[in-house]
Order: structure tokens, then C-alpha cells, then sequence
């Protein structure tokens, strides 16, 4: 309540300079919602002046209870899961967040192209570092998945092609930003590739998920990175989490992208195989009441984000299958790892989530190292 009620304050005192049309003496903010999640707190709040009506979020990027809880007395934190990598310091995040915002913001409104929309960043209040920007009106690119793979959105699916498009564009101009301040190089070589992957499977091992398949697996996708990549891999300035529920899209096909810090400078793959991994896991996962995904509409929404991304080259499928295969190691380990860390009701409820995923996993992981090696055309299995 005391926060909500200095972000109160901070509107009411600023809400003229981010809206011209609110005056001042008419100004009205009210609370509409808030929550508080495992790696932030978000408020929206509505901010009115005469007939003007805005909204505006404001985010902490972390829950103080569960930051003090990772450093109890003072003391090193409880072991932790092998990471693609390490996670931000919370007190940074939002400074760096609000630098990658601010930045994405300028970088796109410069470009005046009507596939991409922007959103406006306010302010960073300090203590702890907590970002002020306007709430995007678009829908959610993820609901607008689930929409169009169901039995009532076939008229939706030339706008999600769009959209596919688009968000395959928007990626490209990403990657294509300077460093920020704060940006670094990461996992920049093909041994770097290599060893993300030994340190996932040593934790899989470790800890018993399917021996036999993941000493087979191990072997081929080893083979096969030593055969597709490069030594040096290409780097951009990377999202981090580039997933459809991270992007909204409007009627017009227009993408808006959201929650990033541009933390690391690192391959260009790990966003382009993250948003289709994302994809197609939502869809197997989140699609309810007995349909299936079109396999035909999916891979074509997938061509359209890789023609796009790549542009007139080549689009190395062999190489973004094998980033899948990674990113999907990364998030079984994770699974695992949240499995036996939970407590009482919520470890039962962990572990079979964890068992759930682990048959869905190994089906997208065999089906992208087949595709890895084999080098053909996008197919879904």
C-alpha cells in the first residue's frame, strides 16, 4: 500500500508532462490493479484529466521477499541450476531495463515504420530502480496465437502471419542496436555453445532424467554443432526473452515488444530459436478443450519469422535447430531443478509438471536435431 501510494503521488505530480492533454488541476490517478510476481511487482494505473484517459504501468523488477530470501543472514545463496546465464543483480534490473526501453524507444520511433510499435518510457524512480512507462493498448501477441490455432480464429490467421512477420523484422533492427552502457559480450564461440550444453546435461544426468535418451541425444547434438557452427558465432544486442507473451500486435499487424534490459551481447540465434521454441510449446502446452495445433498454419507463421529475421540471407535452419535444442535443455533443468527444490503439495505438483515436460520436450528435441541434421525445410512433429 505505501508503494502504490508514492506512485500515486509521483503521477499526480508528473501526469501534465507525460500527457499534454491532462491538466494539472484536473488530474486524477487511480490504482486498477497490481501484482506481485516471482521477479517483480507490476501496478497499472489509470491516470484522467477532463476527457483525456491514460494508463500507465510501473514496475519494480523484483519482489523484496524473494530477494531477501535468496541472501538469508548475509549468506551465499542455495545452489543453483546450470544458466544459459547468470541472472541480473535485481537492484540493477531496473535501471537497466529502463536503458533498454528508453533506447528501443528512440531506435523505433526514428525508424517511422508502420510495422512496429513503440512504447513511451516516463521515468526511473530511484531506491529501488522502478520504471514508469505507458501501458501498450494492443492485445497480446500470445492470446492472438491461441485464438488463431482454435476452431473460431481462422479469419485471424492472415493478421498472426503478419505478426510473425513483423516480430521477425523487429528482431533483426534489435540485434542491429549499439551496446548499451551495461551490455556484454557472452557465449560468443562455438566451445561456449558446447560447454552450456555439457553443464545441462551433467544436471539431467545427475539427477536421473532418462539416462539412456539423453547419453544418445548428447552425442548427436554434439556431433552436430561441431559440423553447423561457426567458430565465432554472429552477435547482436539480445531481447533475453523474446516470446510472444513479450510482444503485442493490433489490427493493423503493427508488433510492440516489451520486457527486456539488452543485458548481453550475444548470439543472434538464442532470440531467433527462443521465439519459436516459445511458440511451439505454448501452443502444445496452452491450447484447451481437445484441439491441436495446425501444423500446416505453424510452420508457416514459423517461414514467415525466419524469411523475415534473415532477410534476403540464407536462413540457417540447421544452426536455429540446434539453439532450440539448447534452450529446451535449459528449460528442462529448469523444471527439474523447481521440482526438488519445492515443498510439501507444491513438490508433488512440481514433479509431475517436470514429468509432463519431460515427454513433451524430448519429442520438439528429437524433431529439431533430426531437422539439424538433415537440413531441410521447417516441419512440425
Amino acid at each position: 500500500r505505501m508503494a502504490a501510494a508514492r506512485f500515486t503521488r509521483h503521477l499526480q505530480a508528473r501526469a501534465d508532462r507525460y500527457f499534454p492533454d491532462v491538466a494539472a488541476d484536473r488530474c486524477n490517478v487511480r490504482l486498477v490493479w497490481q501484482s506481485v510476481r516471482l521477479n517483480s511487482q507490476l501496478y497499472e494505473f489509470e491516470v484522467t484529466g477532463g476527457s483525456a484517459s491514460h494508463r500507465v504501468m510501473v514496475k519494480v523488477p523484483f519482489a523484496p521477499k524473494h530477494v531477501a530470501a535468496d541472501r538469508p543472514n548475509g549468506r551465499a545463496p542455495a545452489a543453483d541450476r546450470p544458466r544459459l546465464f547468470p541472472k541480473t543483480d535485481p537492484y540493477a534490473k531496473g535501471l537497466y531495463e529502463y536503458r533498454a526501453l528508453d533506447a528501443i524507444d528512440a531506435h523505433f520511433r526514428s525508424l517511422d515504420d508502420r510495422r512496429f510499435g513503440t512504447i513511451r518510457v516516463f521515468d526511473l524512480l530511484p531506491e529501488p530502480y522502478t520504471v514508469v512507462i505507458e501501458k501498450g493498448a494492443a492485445p497480446s501477441f500470445l492470446r492472438l496465437v491461441r485464438k488463431a490455432h482454435g476452431l473460431c480464429g481462422r479469419r485471424q490467421r492472415g493478421l498472426l502471419r503478419d505478426g510473425f512477420r513483423h516480430a521477425g523484422a523487429w528482431l533483426r533492427e534489435m540485434h542491429h542496436l549499439a551496446p548499451l552502457e551495461h551490455t556484454e559480450p557472452r557465449n560468443t564461440r562455438r566451445d561456449d555453445y558446447l560447454a552450456a550444453n555439457e553443464s545441462f546435461f551433467a544436471f539431467l544426468n545427475r539427477f536421473g532424467a532418462s539416462g539412456a535418451f539423453l547419453e544418445r541425444f548428447q552425442r548427436r547434438l554434439g556431433e552436430a554443432a561441431v559440423a553447423l557452427l561457426p567458430e565465432n558465432l554472429p552477435l547482436g544486442t539480445c531481447h533475453g526473452d523474446y516470446a510472444p507473451r513479450n510482444l503485442l500486435l493490433d489490427r493493423a499487424g503493427r508488433v510492440t515488444v516489451f520486457d527486456t534490459t539488452a543485458r548481453w551481447r550475444a548470439p543472434i540465434y538464442e532470440d531467433v530459436a527462443h521465439f519459436l521454441a516459445s511458440f511451439k510449446m505454448s501452443l502444445s502446452q496452452s491450447l484447451s478443450g481437445g484441439l491441436l495445433p495446425d501444423r500446416e498454419e505453424t510452420a508457416v507463421c514459423e517461414e514467415a519469422f525466419l524469411q523475415a529475421y534473415f532477410d534476403e540471407e540464407p536462413v540457417p535452419r540447421g544452426i536455429v535447430r540446434l539453439f532450440q535444442c539448447q534452450l529446451l535443455l535449459e528449460r528442462w533443468a529448469a523444471l527439474v531443478f523447481r521440482g526438488r527444490e519445492a515443498r510439501g503439495v507444491r513438490r508433488a505438483a512440481k514433479r509431475c509438471r517436470a514429468t509432463l515436460f519431460e515427454m513433451l520436450v524430448k519429442r520438439h528435441l528429437r524433431a529439431a536435431l533430426d531437422e539439424a541434421e538433415r537440413g531441410v525445410s521447417p516441419t512440425l512433429t
